[in-house]
C-alpha cells in the first residue's frame, strides 16, 4: 500500500514538473512585439545616409524594422526597369541622388537598395518594401505613360475622373501589370521575410473583385517566400471570410481619417474593427494613424509640436489603444504582433531630411518602450 502511494506521488510531481516545464518552454518561445518606422520614400526623397540613419535608430529595438513607402500617386521612389525609370536614362545629381529626366523626381537605384539592405541586416533590423496598390497610382500610371503611351494606361487605369489614380483591378490586363511590377521587387527584396502591398484607399471595384484582387496578389507573393501585409482599409465585415488569413494588417485607422462625419459613420458600419479581424483570427500591427503618425511641415516641425506628441504618446497610447484617439480599446494584445510610427512626406517639401528624423526619433523611443 505504501509503495503504491509513493508511486502515486511520484506520478503527480512528474505531471506537475512537466506542465511547469511546458509553460516555461511557451513563454520562453513567445515572438517579441515588432517596432518600426514607415519612411515615406516616394512623395519626400531620402538618401541612402538619410536611411541608414532610421536604421542605426531601430537597431537593438524590439524586433525592430523599417517599412519603406516607394510608391504613391507623385512618385516611385525606386529604379524600375519595367517601365524604365533607370540608372541609364536619369539624371545623376553632384549629391549622388538619381532624378528621372521626365518627372524631375528623385529615386533610389536598384544598387543603394542593396546597400541598404546589407545595412539593416548588419544591424540586425527588417526592412519591408511597400508598393502601394490599387490606389495611388500616379506615379507608376506616369511612368507607364511615358514607357508605353496613354493607351496602355487607359486599359489598365480604373475608369471614371474620380479613380484617375486607381487600377482596374477587374482587368487581367491591369493584374498582370500589378504583377510585373510585383515580380520585378519580389527579386529586388528577395532577402526580405515581409512585403506590404498597400490597398489603402481604394474607392473603385467591386466588393467580388477586391476579394479577387487581395487573394491573387497577397498568394502570389506567399508563393515567392514572403509573409504579405495590407493596410486594413479593404477588409470590411462582409468580407473578411473570405481573405486570405495569412495576410498581416497594418490597422491605420477605422474610418479612414475623415473629416465627413456622415461618411465617417458608414465607413465605420461597413469595415472591419480590429477586433472583428482578430476574432477571425489575423494578425495586427498597430499603426494608429492619430498617435503614432507623423506628417512633417515647414510648421510643426518644432519643439513645441515635438513636446506635445511625445507626451501624448506616452501618457494616453498603448497596444490596445487602435481607433485614433477614441474608441473601445483592444481587451488585450496577443494578437498585436507589432507597431510602427508613419512618417508621410505630402508636406514635407522644403523641410530637411534632418529637421524630420529630430521630430521622429523621441516619438519612436516612447513607442518602443510602450509596445509590450
Amino acid at each position: 500500500m505504501r509503495k503504491r502511494r509513493i508511486i502515486s506521488l511520484i506520478l503527480v510531481i512528474t505531471l506537475v514538473l512537466t506542465l511547469f516545464s511546458n509553460v516555461s518552454i511557451q513563454c520562453e518561445a513567445a515572438p517579441k512585439v515588432q517596432t518600426g518606422i514607415t519612411l515615406d520614400c516616394a512623395r519626400k526623397y531620402y538618401s541612402v545616409d538619410d536611411i541608414k540613419k532610421y536604421i542605426r535608430l531601430l537597431s537593438g529595438g524590439s524586433a525592430p524594422f523599417i517599412q519603406l513607402h516607394l510608391s504613391d500617386d507623385q512618385n516611385v521612389g525606386i529604379e524600375c526597369s519595367y517601365l524604365k525609370q533607370t540608372v541609364k536614362n536619369a539624371k545623376k545629381c553632384s549629391d549622388g541622388s538619381y532624378k528621372n529626366k521626365k518627372t524631375q523626381k528623385k529615386f533610389l537605384s536598384k544598387k543603394q537598395v542593396g546597400d541598404i539592405l546589407q545595412y539593416a541586416n548588419k544591424h540586425g533590423v527588417a526592412v519591408i518594401p511597400e508598393i502601394d496598390m490599387p490606389a495611388h497610382m500616379g506615379g507608376f500610371f506616369k511612368l507607364a505613360k511615358n514607357a508605353y503611351g496613354s493607351n496602355y494606361i487607359k486599359q489598365i487605369r480604373a475608369k471614371g475622373k474620380d479613380y484617375s489614380g486607381e487600377l482596374r483591378i477587374s482587368s487581367k490586363k491591369a493584374v498582370k501589370f500589378a504583377k510585373k511590377i510585383y515580380t520585378e521587387y519580389a527579386e529586388l527584396f528577395s532577402s526580405c521575410t515581409y512585403f506590404h502591398i498597400g490597398c489603402d484607399e481604394f474607392l473603385s471595384g467591386s466588393k467580388s473583385d477586391i476579394v479577387n484582387y487581395i487573394n491573387t496578389i497577397s498568394k502570389f507573393l506567399q508563393k515567392k517566400g514572403f509573409t504579405v501585409r495590407i493596410w486594413n482599409d479593404l477588409l470590411r465585415r462582409d468580407n473578411i471570410a473570405k481573405i486570405n488569413h495569412k495576410l498581416q494588417i497594418t490597422y491605420w485607422s477605422f474610418d479612414g481619417d475623415t473629416t465627413i462625419p456622415s461618411e465617417s459613420k458608414r465607413r465605420r458600419k461597413v469595415r472591419a474593427s480590429a477586433s472583428a479581424l482578430i476574432k477571425e483570427g489575423f494578425d495586427i500591427l498597430n499603426y494608429n494613424s492619430y498617435y503614432l503618425y507623423f506628417t512633417p511641415s515647414a510648421t510643426n516641425c518644432n519643439k513645441s509640436d515635438r513636446d506635445y506628441m511625445v507626451r501624448d504618446l506616452k501618457n494616453n497610447w498603448n497596444l490596445k489603444i487602435w481607433d485614433g484617439d477614441g474608441g473601445i480599446p483592444l481587451k488585450n494584445s496577443r494578437h498585436v504582433i507589432g507597431a510602427a510610427v508613419s512618417v508621410w512626406g505630402e508636406d514635407a517639401s522644403g523641410v530637411s531630411a534632418a529637421t524630420i528624423y529630430k521630430q521622429v526619433k523621441p516619438l519612436y523611443k516612447v513607442m518602443q518602450k510602450k509596445a509590450k
